[in-house]
């Protein structure tokens, strides 16, 4: 059957792998005698202000001592370190990088201030930047497994698998009970592919820490790309057991959920991740699908409103909705979605067959011809596309039976639904296609038989026998099949 009013199966999974940075706060925030800062001892009070969470007094703080251009070398250093380190932990990496930018220059040697730097560049995604910064600061501190965590961590952000791999080997190497570096040399096994060694390091992870959700979490992935389901699900109850509320499992567990059936279920996890964070975009799309599949179209309408209000550039979130449109019937609705979709991505093939059967129902059959036209451009062997494109053509009075055989030539009329196709040429008779119906899906290719039959009778100008095969496939066609839709408003038309 053309797939072109059914929810596309897309699953929008939330990132897996838990990159855990590690602060080296001992640089950041030195801890000093107040001896040692003489008469400046303002910059005690930015250290306590830091120490105690409240970055913004630090900041502060520390930028009044700076500006009084009265600090010596060693108070500077300190100074700009720690400010430096209050932005970064307040997501501010720029004026972070520029601070420990300052602390390199004033002391090259700074055991550090690269780390942090580095760490700053590759929060923004500066990954050679970083990677420059983390080379260095080894260089300083060749035996330094925090360095070596840091520099393995941006090669895994960056994609760099193997590499990653390396440097979390080292960081073990120096410290065999590091619980992150379990975890993200158990993260760039998984994206490479290696779901064995992810499941080994993610155990060793949460022996070493027996609370830890994200040894959980990347460990039930692991079991997940396994196929492993149950042993899956088991792991991703028992990290939201430790954390209720984390995002993350609560979205791969949902997902699952999906996939095993268990509808309610799903929606009851995408229904707290909402709660929790209702600007996760992909939680909607995720929910809405399941209510697509449910056939509560006017609750899958509302969850892709609010993505579209949130994200109005994704073709298939207009798509999807349009298709729910289409399910309640609102046609006009349907069009104004598919065309925001084609909008979007001009090559969408879906978008068009989508809009050109609504078109077709609505009775616009110019509209229709030209949608189906400009999809078989795009899908040139599907036989749905090229019946549909015959038929709108039929229906104003331009059939073209040379067209209709180029197009029936790149078939096999032998198979469905070719089949139908080889009625339209031709080849076969009605009888003969309904005698090669078979297959697990025997009810599915009787009701299209009805319909695309129905349309040839019509369109061989025997209305009796094409209203009768109308109300057939009215009858017996599911309600989301486009044949059912499309049979009801034939008769519709024929004024039954």
């Amino acid at each position: 059957m053309m797939n072109i009013v059914h929810y596309s199966n897309r699953m929008v999974m939330a990132s897996f792998v838990s990159y855990v940075f590690v602060l080296a706060l001992g640089v950041l925030f030195p801890s000093q005698e107040s001896s040692a800062l003489g008469e400046d001892s303002d910059l005690n009070v930015g250290e306590e202000a830091l120490q105690r969470g409240d970055y913004e007094a630090g900041i502060s703080i520390y930028t009044r001592a700076i500006e009084t251009g009265r600090l010596p070398l060693d108070l500077k250093v300190t100074a700009y370190a720690n400010r430096g380190g209050a932005y970064f932990v307040t997501g501010r990496y720029k004026l972070a990088i520029a601070d420990f930018t300052r602390v390199i220059r004033l002391e090259p040697k700074n055991a550090g201030a690269h780390f942090n730097r580095g760490s700053a560049y590759c929060s923004l995604g500066e990954y050679t930047k970083a990677i420059n910064d983390f080379t260095q600061e080894l260089r300083l501190a060749p035996e330094d497994e925090e360095v070596y965590f840091g520099r393995g961590t941006c090669h895994l952000e960056n994609g760099a698998y193997e590499r990653a791999i390396s440097d979390l080997n080292d960081a073990i190497r120096l410290r065999p009970d590091y619980v992150a570096a379990f975890l993200n040399r158990g993260g760039a096994f998984l994206l490479s592919g290696d779901y064995d060694k992810t499941i080994a390091d993610s155990t060793k992870a949460f022996a070493l820490q027996s609370d830890n959700a994200e040894a959980h979490l990347n460990r039930g992935v692991a079991y997940l790309s396994k196929r492993q389901k149950q042993e899956a699900l088991e792991d991703f109850n028992a990290a939201l057991r430790i954390n209720p509320g984390y995002v993350n499992a609560l979205n791969y567990r949902g997902a699952l959920l999906l996939s095993l059936g268990k509808y309610d279920q799903a929606i009851a996890d995408f229904d707290e991740i909402l709660r929790l964070n209702p600007s996760q975009t992909k939680t909607y799309y995720n929910r809405g699908g399941i209510f697509a599949k449910l056939g509560q179209y006017d609750k899958a309408i509302a969850d892709y409103s609010e993505l579209i209000r949130m994200e109005s550039d994704d073709f298939e979130v207009f798509y999807n909705r349009g298709t729910m449109y289409f399910q309640k019937g609102a046609y006009d609705k349907a069009i104004v979605d598919f065309s925001t979709a084609i909008r979007l991505k001009e090559d969408f093939a879906q978008g068009y067959v989508g809009r050109g059967t609504s078109y077709f129902i609505l009775g616009e059959f110019y509209d229709a011809a030209a949608d189906f036209s400009l999809y078989l451009k795009h899908e040139p062997k599907n036989a749905y596309g090229i019946m549909w494109m015959w038929i709108a053509n039929g229906k104003l009075g331009h059939k073209n039976d040379k067209e209709l055989k180029r197009f029936a030539k790149n078939l096999d009329l032998r198979k469905w639904p070719a089949q139908l196709v080889a009625l339209y040429v031709g080849e076969l008779s009605a009888e003969q296609v309904r005698s090669a119906i078979s297959g697990d899906d025997k009810n599915i290719r009787d009701c299209q038989a009805d319909f695309y039959i129905g349309e040839h009778e019509l369109l061989s100008n025997d209305k009796n026998r094409a209203k009768v095969l109308f109300e057939k496939a009215a009858d017996t066609c599911a309600k989301d099949q486009v044949e059912q839709r499309a049979a009801v408003s034939e008769l519709t038309r024929m004024g039954k």
